[in-house]
């Protein structure tokens, strides 16, 4: 459960913490955990204290504090260690599970993003190769969890096909939403679902020590390719890719082949984490036009195929 802190009272807040040793509290506007901090509340001498600090924090949710099984506990005991699962839904309605990463905590921090993470196989629940560094331009590969002394590499993780059940399942309440990347934790209990994303970190399955052969998911994305183009789904070229991942770049280049192939449209994006970058994909556009892509299938290549688009998928704008 959660509380508003937006609209809760102090009394509000009183009668959420009642019984409870710990909490986890959220920004509104963040992303990716920045920001994010468990409370004891016992560190907090009464209401009037916690209610203070809360909202000199300025946070706006405080959650309950996630239980997690005693094999996900095992990996890294001071945060959640959620499953990202990438959920597709194809043209006949079907929900297809592309791919899982689990996250895992490092260092003290009581969050799993940005840390460290594996794929995971569909099929087993192992972990499929040693962890890569969360913070990906750094490059460190982990065999062993530096805190647990863990072995990565072939952990056998709990619930993982209840998981994939229940959010399939989930992908289907909201139909008109094909692609989600729903991030999983794991309780004594079962599977619960903390959230789902829209954007979800697309690198995770195509980094160094974890893509055999250097393809990644790239015989997974053929497959899906041809449906995107039928049905009008533009997929992105990340700008940032050909800037600062370019550990990257060789299974970008793929997927626009694929896209080329299979007449299907894309839209560029600089992906501007400053604002010098807003509105430079030069590198993703260079690239474009080495492989020889049509320009008419890149949809943001002038307003008036913007506008056409937004026309056949009835978009106001």
């Amino acid at each position: 459960s959660f509380l508003d802190l937006s609209k809760a009272t102090k009394e509000d807040v009183a009668a959420f913490v009642e019984g409870k040793e710990r909490i986890f509290c959220k920004l509104r506007s963040k992303t990716c955990g920045i920001g994010c901090e468990r409370l004891n509340i016992k560190d907090f001498a009464d209401i009037d204290a916690l209610y203070a600090y809360l909202k000199e924090k300025e946070f706006y949710t405080i959650e309950d504090v996630i239980v997690c099984h005693p094999d996900i506990v095992k990996l890294y005991d001071n945060a959640v260690n959620s499953m990202r699962i990438i959920t597709l839904k194809d043209d006949t309605g079907k929900v297809n599970c592309l791919y899982i990463v689990q996250k895992i905590g490092l260092n003290g921090s009581v969050i799993d993003n940005n840390c460290m993470f594996s794929p995971v196989d569909i099929e087993t629940g192992k972990i499929k190769y040693p962890a890569h560094a969360g913070d990906t331009p750094l490059g460190i590969i982990y065999e062993t969890h530096p805190n647990t002394g863990i072995t990565i590499q072939g952990y056998q993780l709990p619930c993982v096909k209840e998981a994939i059940e229940m959010v399939k399942k989930a992908a289907l309440v909201v139909p008109q939403v094909r692609y989600v990347g729903w991030d999983v934790a794991v309780t004594p209990n079962g599977p619960i679902i903390i959230e789902g994303n829209t954007y979800c970190a697309h690198d995770f399955w195509q980094l160094p020590g974890q893509t055999p052969g250097g393809i990644g998911i790239i015989p997974t994305l053929e497959k899906v390719i041809p449906e995107f183009a039928k049905n009008g789904i533009l997929i992105e070229i990340n700008n940032s890719t050909f800037n600062f991942k370019k550990n990257s770049m060789d299974n970008c280049v793929e997927i626009i082949k694929a896209c080329k192939k299979h007449n299907a449209r894309v839209v560029v994006n600089t992906d501007a984490h400053f604002f010098t970058f807003v509105g430079n994909a030069q590198p993703a556009l260079e690239v474009l036009k080495e492989l020889d892509f049509p320009k008419h299938l890149i949809v943001n290549s002038s307003v008036e195929t913007l506008k056409e688009y937004f026309k056949e998928k009835n978009i106001d704008y």
